[in-house]
């Protein structure tokens, strides 16, 4: 979702630019255009869902329509953000790896619930249910392969994260369903009968 990418990753790379001292204004546009082309292209965008639902038309083919008229700017968009980070200043000045690996349990399978989003997607499954395997994915990590206590996942879940390093703690705090209570208000609204 368009909200929930900002609030959540465009937080996170705001603070981690910040940190490398690149520029805000170029990584707040580089975070804007991610959170634009994801909304018209992801199967789980609220804008995307919102205008299937009350047009009465098929989602994908309103994702197909949206690709057509945005791979282009994308593409532009990409390449110039590409150039940007590599002409930057903060360009190889921090390997952020180390500070990540003193919370998680870092390789390809925490990526498996990210994946199972886009696999089920791309196989037409309902946006429910590819929402509600990734869940279970990333639940079952959590727990499994991240060592997370069940009430620390739930609460984590609720709540939001709590990084235990201050480093960490500045660029990955918060998120949990407390957070997108007013956005799912927002959208609950403006899904009303007039």
């Amino acid at each position: 979702t368009a909200f929930g990418s900002a609030a959540t990753m465009g937080a996170v790379c705001m603070t981690m630019a910040a940190a490398l001292g690149a520029d805000p204004l170029m990584t707040g546009g580089a975070i804007l255009s991610g959170v634009y082309f994801g909304d018209r292209c992801s199967p789980v965008s609220t804008s995307a869902l919102l205008v299937a639902d009350l047009t009465g038309t098929d989602l994908f083919g309103n994702i197909r329509q949206m690709l057509r008229t945005c791979l282009v700017p994308f593409a532009l968009a990409a390449g110039l953000y590409l150039l940007f980070g590599l002409s930057s200043p903060a360009a190889g000045q921090a390997d952020i790896a180390p500070l990540f690996a003193l919370e998680f349990r870092l390789g390809p399978l925490p990526l498996i619930p990210a994946a199972l989003i886009l696999v089920l997607s791309a196989l037409r499954v309902r946006v429910k249910a590819a929402m509600l395997a990734s869940i279970a994915a990333a639940a079952v990590l959590c727990l499994a392969y991240q060592g997370a206590a069940p009430l620390t996942l739930l609460k984590d879940a609720v709540l939001g994260f709590s990084a235990q390093s201050p480093e960490l703690a500045t660029m990955i705090d918060g998120g949990g369903i407390v957070s997108m209570l007013q956005v799912g208000a927002i959208v609950c609204l403006s899904s009303l009968p007039p």
